[in-house]
């Protein structure tokens, strides 16, 4: 090889050698960068878990609050039905014991005013036509509103910081190439007594590194940006579920407004409570006159 030649050779691989080495602290930097998404990432997984458990405790405890609410409503109701029977079998006794009915009236009132009032105590939506309370709804309908206001998907963030670690590792990959090719070209550029063969295999050698890491880093540099899917269970949890019926039940003579539990809006809900309230009673003054709902 001429000298002439060997000048321009060695010219260029200096020159590479300042290219790869410019693009490898670069590229030690990006790494840096997605590092560091991928650890805020873990830290948005750990906070939506902490959500997540506070929003299922806090959830629990208000629906068995509710669920012994309703079992007070239940007893004092229970106890007005027992008391509209007896009333009306003491105005249909021969002869009428006026102190007797006047005694039942006064208890009959009253135990219609206790379970008037423990019915704005719960979520009266929740009563089944059967007549008992389903606890787990309210629960999903809690936790579907609550999940609106945070995070309470550990999953998707978990799922963004492992991609974010697998992108970090193809990029050290690509900076361990880099710095490969780098020994190839130190070699070339610092012994001088390599015979032709070792010199060419090296030079080679070099610049396929050199090609391959600069391929991998380019094609990661890039943040991976990709949101997990959200699963069918998580968008059955954020569709709205907003009903508005009134269910008058025979046996129980109960009374089911249905609602979105999301809805704060307090006119609503005091306008909500009212029809629940004036319908009830309406069936109360129903037991007074005919008794034909407690028959049996």
């Amino acid at each position: 090889m001429s000298e002439k030649f060997l000048n321009w050779l060695n010219a260029i691989v200096s020159l590479t050698i300042a290219i790869l080495t410019l693009f490898s602290g670069l590229l030690g930097w990006q790494i840096g960068n997605i590092a560091g998404a991928a650890s805020e990432e873990y830290s948005r997984a750990q906070r939506a878990e902490l959500n997540r458990q506070k929003i299922m405790s806090t959830n629990k405890l208000k629906a068995y609050e509710d669920y012994r609410a309703f079992l007070v409503y239940e007893n004092y109701f229970s106890q007005y039905k027992l008391v509209s029977i007896q009333l009306e079998k003491a105005k249909q006794a021969e002869p009428v014991d006026e102190k007797l009915v006047a005694q039942l009236s006064a208890q009959q009132n009253d135990l219609e005013s206790l379970y008037l009032s423990s019915l704005m105590l719960f979520p009266n939506q929740f009563i089944n036509r059967d007549g008992t309370y389903n606890i787990q709804d309210e629960l999903g309908q809690l936790s579907a509103a609550e999940s609106r206001k945070l995070d309470t998907d550990p999953e998707k963030f978990q799922t963004r910081g492992e991609q974010y670690d697998d992108q970090v590792e193809r990029m050290q990959i690509a900076l361990i190439t880099l710095a490969l090719s780098l020994f190839f070209f130190a070699i070339i550029s610092t012994v001088e007594s390599l015979n032709k063969a070792t010199f060419f295999v090296f030079l080679i050698c070099g610049y396929l590194a050199a090609v391959a890491g600069l391929a991998m880093g380019i094609s990661n540099w890039q943040p991976v940006l990709a949101d997990a899917p959200v699963s069918s269970e998580t968008s059955r949890q954020l569709s709205p579920t907003i009903l508005s019926e009134s269910i008058i039940q025979q046996d129980h003579t109960i009374i089911v407004l249905s609602t979105d539990p999301a809805d704060t809006h307090p006119q609503k809900k005091l306008v909500l409570s009212s029809i629940a309230t004036l319908m009830i009673k309406h069936q109360g003054e129903a037991f007074r006159s005919g008794g034909s709902s407690f028959s049996g």
